[in-house]
């Protein structure tokens, strides 16, 4: 509650392929970023929030350009995704697209041109630590929420603080929990 008012946020959709469709991604993200994350703010000002969810394929939905192997082609181009920059094993950077001077400019790179193949892909680092959409989007709100606190927004304390808030998201005692459906047992012989 605020101030004395009850808060909380709900969603009305008519599902079905004649009406508004199904709940999908893109509305859990729209809810959690203009909604959920808002109100849990309003409600509790400074806290660390735990969200669970249930077990929808919604919560494993990447963003279009996330890191994961099987949106690659082995071959340069094509209708393959354009995914975000990796990282080697050293730290550089790894475009996973053609640079600028470049003829094949803006197209992705493809697994050979990269020289891995696409199970090689997937055990680097960078890849498996690749977070759904939706956690995605709940640490950015959080890495918002740090910068707002922590910035005078002048140029020297946006390049201080930016950095600072991505690096903080990480720091909170952040969890999803993937899974809801846990079974709780009791140890204790005693209740038996």
């Amino acid at each position: 509650m605020v101030n004395g008012v009850k808060k909380y946020t709900t969603q009305k959709l008519h599902v079905g392929k004649n009406n508004e469709g199904y709940w999908t991604c893109e509305h859990m993200i729209k809810q959690g970023q203009e909604e959920v994350v808002a109100a849990f703010n309003e409600m509790h000002p400074g806290a660390k929030g735990y969200f669970t969810f249930d077990q929808s394929t919604n919560q494993a939905a990447f963003a279009p350009d996330a890191l994961r192997a099987s949106n690659m082609s082995l071959k340069p181009g094509g209708a393959q995704a354009l995914l975000r920059p990796g990282r080697l094993l050293g730290g550089t950077t790894q475009s996973m697209v053609f640079e600028e001077n470049h003829t094949r400019s803006g197209e992705a790179k493809g697994d050979v041109r990269m020289c891995c193949a696409r199970h090689c892909m997937a055990s680097q680092e960078d890849f498996r630590a690749q977070l759904s959409l939706l956690e995605e989007t709940i640490i950015r709100a959080d890495a918002k929420r740090y910068a707002r606190r922590h910035c005078d927004y002048s140029f020297e304390g946006l390049t201080t603080c930016v950095p600072q808030s991505l690096d903080s998201s990480f720091e909170y005692d952040y969890e999803l929990t993937r899974f809801a459906h846990t079974k709780y047992k009791s140890t204790d012989e005693s209740q038996s």
